[in-house]
């Protein structure tokens, strides 16, 4: 399935729109780097698995 076509059916399922539905899911992204310094401020939660 292509992601647009994903996209539809999960922001329906969700009852919101679609660019409301991919809003949410920047919200809820993460991103797992050593670095985590310089991406503290870039708007995703920041983890560092090797320092859990």
């Amino acid at each position: 399935m292509k992601v647009k076509t994903r996209l539809r059916a999960q922001a329906a399922l969700h009852g919101r729109s679609m660019e409301d539905e991919a809003r949410d899911i920047l919200r809820a992204a993460r991103l797992a780097t050593r670095n985590v310094r310089n991406f503290a401020d870039c708007g995703v939660q920041v983890i560092d698995p090797w320092n859990a």
